[in-house]
Parts: structure tokens; sequence; C-alpha cells
């Protein structure tokens, strides 16, 4: 089936021809694929919708790592390598790595991120861990195939794409799961940010109090995990230290049994040494009195 015969298609070659969007022919396969690999700009709107109308603070880690892409692939990497796309691509830019699927991969390493390594989704269902993951990674596929089918890229330049973008991805995931009281405190109290109102949809168990400071509740439900209680390590690593000291000051204080032994056993010699020479003593006055007798 080829659209580009069909008179009514005039929306549709419009939109190529205005945003200069290359693609083999006008089939439907082309048109689906085209509109799919608009991947990379769908989940910044996405994310910015959701920002702008309900403030949540999660769509902002999602357009960092958006920008993040773009800064470290576009900008800089693309730049220092300077590999062409594939012949017969209408973009004459640096192909290597692709940047749809650098994005396409960091949202991927993201969200398996937060649902596997970031303690809060330690109580979802290992199931739905694993369908959400497949049902993403089905999302994505088609991404860099699509890169590939239009001749935007190559194979190995959506694979590095993905790749770096999958590194990228874990690395949001971990740092700002590992950070986030020091993150949410700035962007719930600071001066630069209450503007915005932000409303903490990624750990219920840090809060802003009444004063304007962080209340931070026990959440020893969710925060099972060894990186999430820090604060509590912390005090039980002085509370272990300090239970030994106590240890070695009592040992020190009280005398050990082998001294305690020894000292029974000096006292029951000198006694015995003392009825010892009693005896002695009684006979040598004894024959003091015969020979004087």
């Amino acid at each position: 089936m080829n659209l580009g015969q069909n008179s009514d298609n005039t929306i549709v070659t419009f939109f190529f021809d205005k945003y200069k969007f290359c693609v083999p022919d006008l089939g439907a396969k082309s048109i689906i694929l085209g509109f799919y690999s608009f991947f990379y700009y769908y989940f910044m709107i996405t994310c910015t919708m959701l920002l702008l109308f309900f403030q949540y603070f999660t769509p902002l880690i999602g357009l960092l790592l958006h920008f993040t892409c773009f800064l470290l692939n576009d900008q800089i990497l693309k730049n220092v390598i300077k590999a062409d796309r594939p012949e017969g691509s209408c973009s004459s830019s640096n192909g290597m790595p692709s940047g749809h699927a650098c994005v396409s991969g960091a949202v991927f390493g993201w969200v398996v991120g937060e649902l596997f390594f970031c303690s809060r989704r330690k109580r979802f269902p290992l199931w739905g861990k694993i369908l959400i993951t497949i049902l993403l990674g089905g999302l994505a596929w088609p991404v860099l195939y699509s890169r590939v089918y239009l001749k935007y890229h190559s194979w190995p330049q959506v694979i590095v794409g993905s790749v770096e973008g999958l590194i990228y991805g874990a690395l949001f995931s971990f740092l700002f799961w590992r950070y986030r009281r020091k993150i949410l405190k700035f962007m719930l109290t600071s001066k630069y940010t209450k503007w915005v109102n932000f409303k903490n949809d990624y750990d219920h168990s840090i809060q802003v109090g009444g004063n304007g400071e962080i209340v931070e509740k026990s959440s020893s439900k969710d925060d099972s995990s060894g990186s999430d209680n820090i604060e509590l390590k912390e005090k039980k690593k002085k509370q272990k230290s300090t239970d030994i000291e106590n240890n070695t000051n009592t040992k020190k204080k009280s005398p050990s049994p082998s001294s305690s032994s020894s000292s029974s056993s000096s006292s029951s010699s000198s006694s015995k040494s003392l009825h010892s020479t009693q005896p002695s003593s009684s006979a040598s006055s004894s024959s003091s009195n015969i020979d004087e007798n």
C-alpha cells in the first residue's frame, strides 16, 4: 500500500516536506516508523506537560536525562567521532552515535534502574517489574529499527547510541536515589525553586515540615536496603564502637580470672608455708630444751 498515490494524502506529504523528514517512500510502513521515531520528542513533551500541570518532581529527572543525552551525545560525541550517516540519508550531520537511540536506551535504563535497584520499589512484585521491562523494551526497539529503516543511521550507530543511553539512564537512577535527600531538600525548600511548588512524588518518606524544614519519616518498609538508611547505618556503627569501648574498659577494671586464681594459689601456698614452718620451730625449741636439761 502506497499512501503517496492517494490524492488525499497532502497533509502527510506536507508534514514530511515541512520538517524534511527522510523516508524511502510514503508507504504505510514508512509513515508508521516515521512517526514512531519521534519518540525522542514524545518523551520530552510528556515530561514537560507533567511538570507544568502537576509539578511532579520525577518528570524533571526525565527532562534532565533528555538534556544530558542531547548535550553529551549530539553536541560532544558526534563532533568528536565525526562519522558519516549511511549512504542515501537525507541528513548531512554526523551520525555516530544515534541521538534517538541514546534517548530510548536512557529511558529504558532509567526505568529499569528505578524498578530493580531503588529500594522504594522493593515491594513491587517481581512479575510486574519483568512485565514493565518487556513492554518498555518493546516500545524502545522499534525506535532503533526505524532509524535504520529510514536511513538516518546504520546499525552500529544505533547500537552504540542505545548502549550509551543505557549507561546514562542507569547512572541517573543510581545517583538521584543515592543523593535524593540533598536533591529533594534543595528542590522543595530552596528559594530558587519554591515558586514552582514541586510535589514530591519521588520519595514520600521525605516531606517538608511546617517550619519549612525537611522532615524524614521512618520508612522501614519502603527503605529496607543498605543504601537507603545511611544515617541509620552510621548510628549503628557509632553504637557498636561505643559498646566495644565499654567492653574493653570493663575488662580492664575487673580482674581477670587467671590473676584471681594465681593470687588464690599464692595465698594458699603462703598459708601452707606458714603451717610447715610452725612444726619445725616447735621441734627446734623442744630440742633446745633437751640439750639444756
